[in-house]
C-alpha cells in the first residue's frame, strides 16, 4: 500500500475511534511503522492529512451515493440512497459532527478558502444533476 494511503486510512480509522484532537502524528506514525520525518515529507502538517482523508471519505461516499441512486433510480431507490448517507454520518460522528468541539478544533485551523471550497463541494453534492433530472 503506498504510504499516502496507509496515512488516510490509519487516519481514518483513528479519527473515527478517537477524534481528531486524540489523533497524533506520532500514533499515526508508529502505525505506519515510520519515523515523524517521513510524515512531514508527505505532510505539511497534521491538517493536512486529515483534510485529504475526509475529502477522500467524502468522494466515496458521494460515488457510493449515486451508484446507488443509478442501480434503483426510482423514488425508493433515492429514499434509500438518502438513508445509507445518514447512516454513514451516524456510525462515524466525529467525521462529520461540524458543530463538535472536535470537528471545530480542525476546522478552525484550515483556510478560509479551503473551508468554502468544502461548503460548495458538498452543496453541490445534492444539488447534482442525478437528482435534479431524476427525482425532484
Amino acid at each position: 500500500m503506498e504510504l499516502r494511503e496507509k496515512f488516510k486510512t490509519l487516519c481514518e480509522m483513528f479519527w473515527t475511534e478517537k477524534g481528531y484532537k486524540k489523533t497524533s502524528i506520532k500514533v499515526l506514525c508508529d502505525s505506519a511503522g515510520v519515523s515523524i520525518g517521513t510524515f512531514y515529507s508527505l505532510y505539511p502538517t497534521k491538517e493536512d492529512l486529515f483534510l485529504e482523508t475526509i475529502l477522500h471519505i467524502q468522494e466515496q461516499q458521494m460515488k457510493e451515493f449515486y451508484k446507488r441512486c443509478y442501480d434503483t433510480p426510482t423514488k425508493g431507490g433515492f429514499i434509500e440512497a438518502i438513508k445509507w448517507l445518514f447512516q454513514k454520518y451516524n456510525e462515524h460522528p466525529l467525521l462529520f459532527m461540524e458543530g463538535s468541539a472536535d470537528f471545530q478544533a480542525f476546522v478552525t485551523k484550515l483556510p478560509a478558502e479551503t473551508m468554502e471550497k468544502i461548503k460548495i463541494d458538498s452543496l453541490s453534492f445534492f444539488y447534482g444533476r442525478l437528482i435534479l433530472q431524476n427525482f425532484i
